[in-house]
């Protein structure tokens, strides 16, 4: 059967759709790259990188490989193994202990990026939503390296998103006096952004991707979606259908 009767009802929902007045705006959070890019790999996608993205960014190579690594003029290689990559655009923080290290070194070093490519065998994120800024690349994704060579000059300057979640303490169920309670927040959260923090839990909006898998969890009500409001997307949903309906448009 044709859709045709209903494509003028449809025009017509999404043009009341597009003329409602603005939401009143909710928080948002900032991130700001100047272009601090770590390379982390062992093979010769590792040179093909710094090659195609030197000129346009700041970066640096964390080699993983047990062959020397290769000669990149200009260009800071560390060698060791990592104790730890976290953060996110914008505020990455790598943890590492240096090879070969003489009598009196630090036994760990740090250092802070922008961006992450990481080109190693397993994902040094594991969660099914990394952060912002941070690419990955197996040996046997080419098309994921040619991406991420593409998208990582893009993450330079200063972005923002909506904080997408509210999270009120006072009812949270997560712990009281020590003994811990609810953590299905923590559990479900598929960016790692939700920790436990004492009697409560504490959310890193950076992190957070905006799925509202927390709020659908959350048994107190203490965590809720905020982006869109719920309020407000009752008004588009009613402009929508009633323009739709005013159009005569067909539901059947």
């Amino acid at each position: 059967m044709s859709d045709r009767p209903n494509q003028q009802p449809k025009l017509a929902a999404m043009a009341a759709l597009a003329a409602l007045a603005p939401f009143e705006p909710v928080a948002s959070v900032a991130y700001q790259s100047v272009g601090r890019l770590l390379i982390i790999g062992s093979d010769e996608r590792v040179t093909e990188a710094v090659t195609a993205l030197g000129n346009n960014l700041s970066a640096a190579v964390f080699w993983t490989g047990k062959t020397p690594p290769p000669v990149l003029t200009g260009t800071e290689v560390r060698l060791g193994s990592i104790v730890s990559l976290n953060g996110f655009l914008g505020a990455f923080e790598l943890l590492w202990r240096p090879s070969g290290a003489g009598v009196g070194a630090p036994a760990t070093e740090a250092a802070s990026f922008d961006m992450v490519l990481d080109l190693q065998a397993a994902p040094a994120f594991q969660m099914p939503q990394p952060p912002q800024g941070y690419l990955y690349a197996a040996i046997d994704q080419p098309d994921a390296f040619a991406a991420a060579l593409a998208e990582l000059p893009e993450m330079v300057g200063e972005f923002e998103k909506p904080k997408f979640f509210a999270h009120k303490e006072s009812i949270c169920a997560h712990s009281r006096s020590r003994k811990t309670g609810c953590s299905k927040c923590i559990d479900i959260c598929s960016t790692k952004a939700i920790s436990s923090n004492g009697d409560t839990v504490i959310v890193d909006p950076h992190l957070c991707m905006g799925c509202g898998a927390c709020a659908t969890v959350c048994p107190s009500g203490a965590m809720s979606y905020q982006y869109p409001r719920v309020a407000d997307r009752g008004v588009q949903l009613r402009a929508l259908l009633g323009s739709y309906r005013d159009h005569r448009g067909d539901h059947r």
